[in-house]
């Protein structure tokens, strides 16, 4: 099942503006980041985690105020998907 947070972003993929441009790489980067956050093995959610929780990441900012998120928000609510995950195994960032 799907949670609420990929079906926002699997139809931002949908938009004719994300399949060009620098706006659709880095849409792209961050479902990658997203997905890889929430399901992959613990090498590839430390490059996720980084990419996603670094504040200074001025592309994460870009795409999110593309969707119109407010950055800080879409952080968090993508850790907030993380705790709802049902294995404990998920490390949760600080």
């Amino acid at each position: 099942m799907e949670n609420a947070l990929e079906t926002d972003i699997d139809y931002n993929l949908d938009d004719p503006n994300a399949k060009s441009g620098v706006y659709g790489l880095w849409l792209h980067v961050l479902c990658i980041s997203v997905c890889e956050y929430l399901h992959a093995d613990k090498f590839t959610q430390v490059a996720a985690e980084s990419f996603l929780f670094d504040p200074e990441n001025v592309f994460f900012d870009y795409v999110s105020d593309s969707m119109g998120y407010e950055p800080q928000a879409l952080r968090q609510r993508i850790k907030k998907a993380a705790e709802k995950r049902p294995s404990g195994i998920r490390r949760q960032h600080s």
